[in-house]
């Protein structure tokens, strides 16, 4: 459960049933760029979000580097906007990298990218 006096904020697991969590210091450090983080109805959806995702994709930086550290969680959070959490999947527990609000799917604009799951 969200709980922004706890560190981390959000410890949970994936739809892989892999432990995720976002740092109350990531938390902190996004929110300047990201100001929703600090909107708890957006956060219940981002701990959402990290626990059922509706499409993962590979991160697209990551991916022309051939790398695989990182993954971009999507779920629908209204009408028009998705939330996107990109999490660093090679460690465990896995770490939200950032968490924002996002009118589409940015990797499925991406010749040569698929989705994951």
């Amino acid at each position: 459960m969200y709980t922004p006096e706890t560190d981390p904020i959000i410890s949970t697991t994936d739809d892989e049933g892999q432990p995720i969590v976002f740092t109350k210091a990531k938390w902190e450090e996004k929110q300047v760029d990201h100001p929703e983080l600090l909107d708890a109805t957006f956060m219940a959806n981002v701990e959402k979000t990290m626990q059922a995702p509706e499409e993962v994709w590979p991160d697209y930086a990551d991916h022309t580097a051939g790398k695989t550290d990182k993954q971009c969680y999507y779920r629908k959070y209204s009408s028009y906007t998705y939330v996107k959490v990109v999490v660093w999947v090679n460690d465990s527990p896995r770490r939200v990298v950032t968490a924002y609000g996002i009118d589409c799917v940015k990797e499925a604009k991406y010749t040569g990218l698929d989705r994951l799951r």
